[in-house]
């Protein structure tokens, strides 16, 4: 079977540690000869709010194309900012559009097909978190701030979900920090199949 990733990132132009991240995972992936479908929320054409009474099937192209990817893909990956123990509002506005239910908790089988398959998929949420919410996780050592694994993706019956919690870059960190991130971000894409 093909190895292919969905990666889905929500990082902005301002977060460069992030994307250098999500670029170590990126190139990670190629070198190993994994299929990449890349997602940035950021780049997408859709509009973030659902209205009452409308159909879910009636989701914008470019989120049918991530939905697309995220069915014949074996893995999925998210790359994630938390700000104050909060993934940012166009992240959440994308996941509660893609991964909206029908009144049974199903997805809609005119989007995900009569059976998508999620149970044989893998996922990874990677965090990257500020300050406060770094703090806040040393103190209660839960991910709060993880309502996309619990509510979602295991609802929805994706086989595991792993999670990699990241501190906060600061700028006069030295560059062992970085590289010591970088390494182990493309640690994970070896050990995903």
């Amino acid at each position: 079977m093909q190895k292919e990733i969905c990666l889905i990132h929500a990082f902005t132009a301002k977060e460069s540690f992030g994307l250098e991240l999500v670029e170590a995972y990126r190139l990670a992936s190629v070198e190993l000869g994994i299929t990449l479908h890349f997602t940035d929320i950021h780049t997408l054409d859709f509009d973030p709010f659902i209205y009452p009474g409308r159909a879910a099937y009636e989701l914008e192209s470019d989120l049918k194309d991530v939905i697309k990817s995220i069915v014949s893909s074996r893995h999925l990956a998210i790359f994630m900012p938390v700000y104050q123990a909060y993934i940012p509002t166009l992240s959440q506005a994308f996941f509660n559009k893609i991964f909206q239910t029908d009144s049974l908790g199903r997805l809609p089988a005119q989007i995900w097909g009569s059976h998508p398959g999620l149970s044989l998929k893998t996922a990874r949420i990677i965090s990257l978190l500020d300050h406060y919410s770094w703090m806040e996780f040393k103190v209660e050592r839960t991910t709060q701030y993880h309502p996309l694994k619990k509510s979602v993706l295991e609802i929805l019956d994706f086989g595991k979900v792993y999670t990699t919690t990241i501190p906060p870059y600061y700028k006069h960190a030295n560059s062992d920090y970085r590289d010591k991130w970088v390494k182990k971000i493309k640690i994970l894409v070896e050990k995903t199949f």
